[in-house]
């Protein structure tokens, strides 16, 4: 990877797609047409850039949580991940940082990660399930059917139900 102007630019635009976005936690170079392993996500310290992200360490320890994703618009699924990871990767002026992230900033790299791997959240789900044209009442039906179909105890059921979609990760 060039650490230049142009690269710069890009990450930019990126960052200005995410903000603009109704909804959504991250945005991966693939989403808008270009071959390059970067993602912008908006973590708990603002927006941070992933060039050439790796995971090096991953928790046994999984969550199930309902995701969603502007690849696939109106589309749910409950996606197994997990709790937290650690990354490598570089910064715009090419320096490289390692970060450990747990829960929701896990889950959005590893969804990220997943789009430069070439892999959709709809890839890997536990269930899924179409909300187009659907209300805000009909999306909560549609989730506990969700939940209905994995196999997961009753206070993880609550946990996914109270979080809601993670629409537009």
């Amino acid at each position: 990877t060039v650490f230049d102007r142009k690269l710069k630019k890009l990450i930019s635009d990126m960052k200005d797609t995410l903000e603009s976005m109704q909804e959504g936690y991250g945005l991966a170079a693939p989403q808008i047409g270009k071959n390059s392993k970067i993602f912008v996500a908006q973590l708990g310290n603002g927006f941070q850039e992933f060039i050439n992200p790796q995971i090096l360490e991953m928790s046994t320890e999984t969550n199930m949580l309902i995701e969603g994703c502007s690849s696939v618009p109106n589309i749910l699924g409950i996606v197994k991940r997990p709790r937290g990871i650690v990354v490598r990767a570089f910064d715009k002026n090419g320096m490289e940082f390692v970060l450990e992230a747990k829960n929701l900033e896990a889950r959005i790299i590893s969804h990220e990660i997943d789009h430069l791997n070439k892999t959709l959240f709809t890839d890997i789900p536990e269930a899924t399930a179409d909300i187009t044209g659907l209300n805000s009442e009909q999306v909560k039906v549609i989730m506990h059917e969700l939940v209905k179909q994995v196999s997961i105890t009753y206070a993880e059921a609550l946990y996914i139900l109270a979080a809601g979609p993670l629409s537009g990760i």
